[in-house]
């Protein structure tokens, strides 16, 4: 898959943008994605401290990347390296899904216990 996921959100992390790619991937409609929170594909595996690191380099100025664990509208679960940078009125995110993974970043991430995160 060499597609590109692309949003953009604005300074509160509501989605603003997002490409049909992005669209197709979510499984949600594009009327439910546009002033969604991008937290809406959070993965409940992800630990929310990610998240908090996301946002807190974004909002310092600076750009951001990790590989990001997402759900879908569906439920369906998608590993995706997210590299985000700020902009003037808000934040553009790019992601792609990898092709792989090394099982020892993601086997068995679990909230309390990802050392790939930490």
């Amino acid at each position: 898959d060499t597609q590109t996921i692309i949003s953009t959100t604005d300074l509160q992390g509501n989605i603003t943008y997002a490409n049909p790619y992005f669209v197709e991937v979510s499984g949600f409609t594009e009327d439910e994605l546009m002033g969604a929170p991008q937290n809406i594909l959070r993965h409940p595996d992800m630990p929310k401290g990610v998240f908090w690191l996301f946002w807190k380099t974004l909002q310092q100025g600076r750009p951001m990347v990790a590989f990001v664990k997402n759900r879908s509208a569906a439920g369906r679960w998608s590993w995706v390296l997210a590299a985000a940078v700020p902009l003037q009125d808000g934040y553009l995110s790019i992601c792609i899904k990898p092709t792989t993974i090394s099982g020892s970043a993601t086997r068995g991430c679990r909230p309390a216990t990802c050392s790939a995160v930490r």
